[in-house]
């Protein structure tokens, strides 16, 4: 018997490449070509995978004895043996000569090859981005509250955690971004709600709307290097149900002529897009909110029953709710603006968070993230 085939007799103990487990491997049979000639092919008895001598010519000498056993049998009153085999390993104290002799054994083509990243976006999906009662232009101090808010350092929180975000693995090459309301703080001059309520803030009628079109576009134009197409939705809420046309507008004479944004300029309370088999529905839930499911099923009747998954997404109260009835799902989302005095004073301390939300052409939701303020800091 040559060399290799009493090799190949051997069981060697040693670390797979493929597990990182210290095992036996398991003689499987051999490995015939014209250029690297014959070589033994073993496999790992924890994850069964294939493990081939490559390049190397594996000699006995190169591993070390560990124990020998023999297997025999009793013949005509005498013990004969019929098989013998040794288990070798690199518990030794040339361990160091041991683990040369393995990466030179097992120097496989894979480890030299670059690892190319696989293209995650897919046209199947479409990723959605809802933003709920961002309110810019909220301000607090802790005379009045826990914490110190202010527009400026809001805004630059704003952009670098959606820029944080967006970047964080898209699945699809189509986002479509949801402003769900009030996500301005006031709505005149007066620094008033659409309705009078007076509200708390450190900047100008005029320095909100600047710094609120400048923080949506700054998404948009971080979006563009992700996603193929991006879609903007936005409804009113009881904050800013004049300024929202503002914001509107701005934004669509900035991406009029930009085939890769779509700014939806409908001004409706209640809006509606399809995706496959999907529907959503898009408003701010401050009017309409026990008889959400009846309006939407009859202003938007044919969708509706033409779609087999149904999600209704609304803001207003700052905190997160789920609710799923029978043929659809009501959402409320949370909201990343700080606490102000009326906050406060009402105790309303619902977590901050955000959420991006893949859903699929067929499946309807598949998979949804969620970002807590914290975290975006």
């Amino acid at each position: 018997m040559d060399e290799l085939s009493t090799l190949y007799e051997k069981k060697i103990q040693l670390t797979c490449p493929h597990c990182q487990q210290y095992v036996i491997l398991i003689k499987s049979g051999y490995t015939c070509n014209k250029k690297e000639g014959r070589q033994i092919r073993y496999k790992c008895n924890l994850c069964l995978k294939t493990i081939r001598a490559k390049h190397v010519s594996l000699t006995l000498n190169d591993l070390h004895l560990k124990r020998q056993s023999v297997y025999s049998k009793i013949e005509n009153g005498e013990r004969k043996p019929v098989r013998q085999w040794e288990i070798y390993d690199g518990k030794n104290a040339n361990f160091n000569d041991y683990l040369d002799t393995l990466s030179s054994i097992f120097k496989r083509d894979i480890l030299q090859k670059k690892v190319k990243l696989l293209k995650i976006q897919n046209k199947k999906l479409i990723d959605v981005l809802p933003i709920a009662d961002l309110h810019i232009g909220l301000s607090s101090d802790v005379y009045t509250t826990d914490e110190v808010n202010t527009t400026e350092k809001y805004k630059e929180y704003c952009i670098s955690a959606f820029s944080k975000i967006l970047h964080d693995t898209p699945q699809s090459d189509h986002l479509h971004i949801c402003n769900l309301g009030d996500y301005f703080h006031f709505d005149n001059f007066k620094k008033t709600t659409t309705k009078g309520t007076f509200q708390s803030t450190d900047v100008s009628y005029h320095q909100m709307v600047d710094i609120g079109i400048t923080v949506f576009i700054n998404i948009i134009e971080i979006a563009q290097t992700i996603y193929k197409k991006v879609t903007v939705h936005s409804v009113a809420g009881n904050h800013d149900y004049h300024t929202n046309i503002i914001l509107l507008k701005a934004l669509f004479f900035k991406y009029e002529n930009n085939k890769n944004v779509d700014v939806v300029c409908n001004y409706k309370n209640i809006q509606s897009f399809t995706f496959g088999k999907s529907i959503f529905i898009v408003t701010h839930g401050d009017k309409i909110k026990k008889k959400l499911q009846d309006v939407s099923s009859a202003y938007f009747s044919k969708k509706w029953g033409e779609c087999e998954y149904r999600y209704i997404m609304t803001g207003h109260i700052h905190h997160k709710i789920l609710k799923e009835q029978i043929g659809y799902k009501v959402e409320s989302f949370g909201s990343l603006v700080g606490t102000d005095e009326y906050s406060y004073g009402h105790g309303y301390k619902a977590q901050k968070n955000i959420e991006k939300i893949t859903y699929h052409i067929e499946y309807g939701e598949v998979c949804r993230k969620t970002y807590s303020k914290k975290y975006l800091t």
